[in-house]
């Protein structure tokens, strides 16, 4: 695999262009928890999960932050990107009340767990199953269904 440098300066710039999405992503959330409540469904969201961003992939030895994506995005950039997204998910939730799983700071980023950077391999799917049932399980005691 690659590796790819980028100045703090230039990460900085790509984040702030990707701020302007985040508003309408917000936006579709709190749709999405509103129409559920509405129909008598507790929504629980979850937050996505990458292999990219910090840390060393004990399976290859990998650099996840400088590991080259794309034609100017490494692993850094690409894994704040996401967590912008992921950070609008966890605000909803403790404004609105929300249950917010999060798989994204649950999952570890090791590449046995990932088939690519963002989807699950077989036993990625597994340990996601077990790390989310876990903390959905627990959401479920608090609201005591059984």
């Amino acid at each position: 695999m690659q590796s790819l440098n980028i100045p703090e300066a230039e990460q900085s710039v790509r984040l702030a262009q990707e701020t302007k999405f985040l508003d309408g992503y917000r936006g579709r959330l709190e749709k999405l928890a509103a129409t559920a409540r509405a129909a008598g469904i507790e929504p629980v969201f979850i937050t996505q999960p990458m292999l990219w961003g910090a840390g060393v992939d004990p399976s290859t030895g990998v650099n996840l932050e400088t590991v080259k994506i794309d034609d100017g995005k490494n692993g850094k950039l690409y894994w704040r990107m996401l967590e912008f997204y992921n950070d609008q998910t966890r605000i909803l939730g403790r404004e609105k009340g929300v249950a917010v799983i999060d798989m994204a700071r649950a999952m570890p980023k090791d590449s046995k767990y990932f088939y690519d950077g963002i989807h699950l391999s077989k036993e990625g799917a597994v340990k996601f199953a077990e790390l989310a049932g876990s903390e959905l399980t627990k959401h479920f005691k608090t609201l005591n269904i059984k």
